[in-house]
C-alpha cells in the first residue's frame, strides 16, 4: 500500500489501513477467537454509544494535542463496539505520570513521529524496495516550462519546498505529481491552494449513510486544524468537500476526516483525498 501509493503520485497515510485492517482487523479477529470481549490499544481517542442513533461514535481525545481520531476514521461499527481506548480521557502528561507510578520502562520514552516500518528517512525505505524502478523525470512549472530533472515521483509530496534542487529567485513548491507523464509540477505558494476537494473510499461513522449535504469541520492532514466546509455526497462512498476558505497543500492519498459542526469532538466519517481543485490564494 505504502509503496504503491507513492508510485501513483500520492502521499499515503499507512496508519489508517493499519488500524482498520491489522489492529482492529486481523488482531481483533484473533482476540475474539481467543475468547476476548474487547481489544484495548493506546490510541488517544474515545468511543461513545449514542442512544438516539443507536450507533457507536468515534470522538476526539480529551488531550487535543495528542488526539488520534484522525487515524481511526475507517473503523466500522463492530470494530468500534469492541474498541477500548483507556488513554482517551487522559492527557499525555497524566499517562506518563501513571507509567512512572507503575514503574513502566516506557514512562519517558520519546514520542514517535515516524512511520513505524520505515523509521528514519522513508525515501531510503523506498529505495531499498523499488530503487531499480524509480524513474527520473522532468520538473515542470505550472506554465509548462521545464525546470530540471527530478529523482523519481515517490521522493516528492504536494507542498514540498526543500530538497528540490531548483535554483529560483523565489521559493518553488511541489504543486502536483503526474504519474501519467512522470512529471513533478512546481509553482508558487499561490498555486497550492484549493477550495474544493473530492474524497473517495468514504466511511461514515455517525450515521448509517450520508444522503444529503451537511456542514462539517474537515481535517486534511493530521496537524491540520479542522476547517468549516460543506460535505456534498456524490455516491455512497464518495463526496465533495467545499471549504469556506481555500486550504493549502491538499495532497492526494492523505485522509480527509469530517467532524460534526455542532459537536466538534464527534467524527462524522472520512475518506481518501483524490482530486483537489486549486485556487489562487
Amino acid at each position: 500500500y505504502f509503496v504503491a501509493a507513492y508510485r501513483r503520485g500520492e502521499t499515503p497515510n499507512p496508519c489508517v489501513p493499519c488500524n482498520a485492517l491489522l489492529k482492529f482487523g486481523a488482531l481483533l479477529g484473533a482476540a475474539q477467537d481467543w475468547g476476548a470481549a474487547a481489544l484495548a490499544t493506546g490510541h488517544y481517542a474515545r468511543v461513545q454509544y449514542h442512544e438516539a442513533t443507536r450507533r457507536h461514535r468515534l470522538c476526539r481525545a480529551a488531550d487535543r494535542r495528542k488526539d488520534q481520531s484522525y487515524f481511526l476514521y475507517a473503523l466500522g461499527q463492530e470494530q468500534l463496539a469492541a474498541a477500548r481506548f483507556p488513554l482517551g480521557c487522559l492527557t499525555k502528561a497524566d499517562t506518563r505520570r501513571l507509567a512512572r507510578e507503575f514503574g513502566l520502562p516506557v514512562a519517558d520514552k520519546a514520542d514517535s513521529q515516524q512511520v513505524c516500518f520505515a523509521a528514519g528517512d522513508y525515501r531510503a525505505y523506498l529505495r531499498d524496495r523499488v530503487g531499480a524502478d524509480l524513474t527520473p523525470g522532468i520538473f515542470r512549472d505550472v506554465g509548462g516550462t521545464p525546470r530540471g530533472q527530478h529523482a523519481g515521483l515517490p521522493f516528492y509530496t504536494v507542498g514540498q519546498r526543500h530538497g528540490l534542487g531548483l535554483g529560483n529567485s523565489r521559493p518553488l513548491y511541489v504543486v502536483e505529481l503526474n504519474p501519467a507523464t512522470n512529471e513533478v509540477i512546481v509553482g508558487d505558494d499561490r498555486d497550492l491552494w484549493a477550495r474544493e476537494v473530492e474524497v473517495e473510499a468514504l466511511n461514515v461513522i455517525a450515521y448509517d449513510r450520508l444522503c444529503e449535504p451537511i456542514r462539517v469541520r474537515a481535517k486534511i492532514r493530521y496537524a491540520h486544524e479542522p476547517q468549516p466546509a460543506a460535505a456534498i455526497p456524490l455516491s455512497a462512498d464518495r463526496l465533495r468537500l467545499t471549504f469556506d476558505e481555500p486550504q493549502r497543500a491538499v495532497a492526494p492519498g492523505q485522509a480527509a476526516v469530517l467532524y460534526d459542526l455542532d459537536e466538534p469532538d464527534v467524527v462524522v466519517g472520512g475518506g481518501t483525498i483524490c482530486r483537489p481543485k486549486r485556487d489562487a490564494a
